[in-house]
């Protein structure tokens, strides 16, 4: 954690499971997430701008649980600019 986050990547790092199953939870839910930011912040993305991100554990019923948080800034929807594809740009 002492690099500096890059915005490309080794696509074999997808590969890992831990990442495998982050981005299968995305892709799984990320319509259903997205609907309840909406619902209760109204219009608007996350940013990756001022990103925390936390990990920790619970004693679930049978096993130890892994609590990811990520807090990011809500853009507001009016500095942005629709596109097909549901593609953003930020003006």
């Amino acid at each position: 954690m002492r690099k500096c986050p890059i915005r490309s990547y080794d696509p074999s790092i997808l590969q890992e499971p831990h990442i495998y199953r982050m981005n299968e939870v995305c892709g799984h839910y990320g319509e259903a997430i997205l609907a309840v930011i909406h619902e209760q912040f109204g219009d608007g993305i996350m940013s990756a701008i001022d990103f925390k991100f936390s990990i920790g554990k619970i004693k679930g019923d049978h096993s130890e649980k892994i609590i990811m948080e990520k807090g990011r800034e809500l853009l507001d929807d009016t500095n942005l600019a629709y596109f097909p594809e549901n593609k953003l740009l930020s003006i």
